[in-house]
């Protein structure tokens, strides 16, 4: 293994065991926590995007299960992409508790969403320790640990998690050589 194998291997762990301690409250997998009030509603728009899937719906746009089964297009307005992401963990994975599907899609966003902030800031500035603390900074900041904590936001947290990713590209795009050649731009 390289060496710029190992560290990434080793920051991706960092952030795992980080994410994981951040997610310590809901640690839970019997009951759903009360004091969230949006994880019991995320929880069962989950069954239904399994449902969905299992359907042959892609990409999901209605819940099967709802109105007696008549559906209902509530994918069509509430984030499709994190439900079918959160559907095929619960079909694949975690089958027998949808709870469990929901945390695992969200200690993935917060990694993600670190991971980016990371790369990101190791772009900019050149400094390994700065953008490891860049990294553990954002999956720590209070308004990502309000989403998750008390107000159960699953969609809100995972946005919060692909945000970094959109962040990096627009960057490394802003900022590419070959880009700033072909629009006729000096490179900044």
């Amino acid at each position: 293994m390289t060496y710029s194998f190992r560290r990434f291997f080793g920051v991706i762990l960092l952030y795992s065991v980080f994410s994981l301690a951040l997610l310590a409250p809901i640690s839970g997998n019997e009951v759903i926590p009360s004091g969230a009030p949006d994880f019991i509603p995320h929880t069962i728009k989950i069954i239904q995007a399994a449902a969905a899937l299992q359907e042959g719906q892609f990409p999901i746009r209605v819940e099967p299960l709802a109105h007696n089964a008549l559906g209902y297009p509530a994918f069509q307005f509430y984030s499709p992409f994190v439900f079918t992401v959160a559907g095929y963990i619960y079909r694949f994975f975690s089958p027998s508790n949808p709870f469990i599907s929901l945390k695992i899609t969200l200690w993935l966003s917060i990694i993600i969403g670190g991971l980016y902030i990371y790369r990101l800031a190791r772009e900019i500035n050149k400094q390994e320790i700065s953008a490891l603390l860049a990294g553990i900074a954002y999956m720590s900041a209070p308004y990502l640990l309000i989403n998750i904590n008390a107000r159960g936001d699953f969609t809100e947290v995972v946005g919060q998690g692909i945000l970094p990713i959109v962040l990096y590209y627009t960057y490394k795009t802003y900022f590419s050589e070959k880009l700033s050649k072909e629009c006729g731009f000096a490179h900044i």
